[in-house]
């Protein structure tokens, strides 16, 4: 064959030929980063396939969800990684639309009022946010008075959680210290007539009110 011109190759095969102009042109090797999308491990979601609470959704409801946490840390970091980006914008309630959601307990005095962000639907997160940030404000004046008029035993109890949580720390009341030891969130139901004791009078707007469930941590 005359050098200087291309060897023919049969179908699928590979020529053997030496390269007739010099050694072939060399290109460099690159290495492509792929971005991955963040897994987070599948965490236990509930213990029961029907709560007694339908309208909650089995997420919160106390007799479904597995999910306890300490209301002193922030949702995002107390809530396990998974359970949390898992569960975080899921629908509070099983009703098609819900802008508007009330929070009351039987552990503390306080209502939490909460809109939805997206103007629809409250979300599991917002719950657990709207939770700490309410029991995060500090004790007013007139809560203050309430709390003496109680007694010195329910007094002493409250500045004694105030101490431990701020260690060496300002001395600074938050309303989490009325909760003494009992700041494990372990869910939502649904007790009307509590609700409807528990709502000042000409205060009712019609909005769904949901009961927090509190135990000892």
């Amino acid at each position: 064959m005359t050098a200087g011109y291309a060897h023919w190759v049969p179908h699928g095969g590979y020529s053997n030929i030496p390269y007739a102009y010099g050694a072939p042109p060399w290109y460099p090797t690159y290495t492509y980063y792929v971005p991955q999308t963040p897994s987070y491990p599948s965490p236990p979601l509930f213990r029961a396939p029907r709560s007694v609470f339908p309208d909650v959704s089995k997420y919160l409801a106390v007799d479904t969800t597995l999910l306890k946490y300490d209301v002193r840390t922030p949702p995002d970091m107390g809530i396990n990684e998974g359970y949390y980006h898992y569960l975080s914008c899921r629908h509070a309630m099983t009703r098609a639309s819900l802008s508007t959601l009330h929070l009351i307990s039987k552990d503390f005095p306080w209502k939490f009022t909460i809109k939805a962000a997206d103007g629809n639907h409250v979300t599991c997160a917002e719950v657990w946010r709207a939770i700490y940030d309410g029991l995060g404000q500090d004790i007013e004046d007139s809560e203050w008075a309430i709390i003496c008029a109680l007694g010195d035993k329910r007094k002493d109890e409250i500045t004694e959680a105030a101490k431990s949580r701020c260690g060496e720390g300002e001395l600074r009341l938050k309303r989490i210290d009325w909760l003494g030891k009992r700041t494990t969130f372990v869910g939502i139901e649904i007790d009307a007539d509590f609700a409807q004791s528990r709502c000042l009078p000409g205060g009712d707007d019609g909005q769904e009110t949901l009961v927090v469930k509190m135990c000892y941590r």
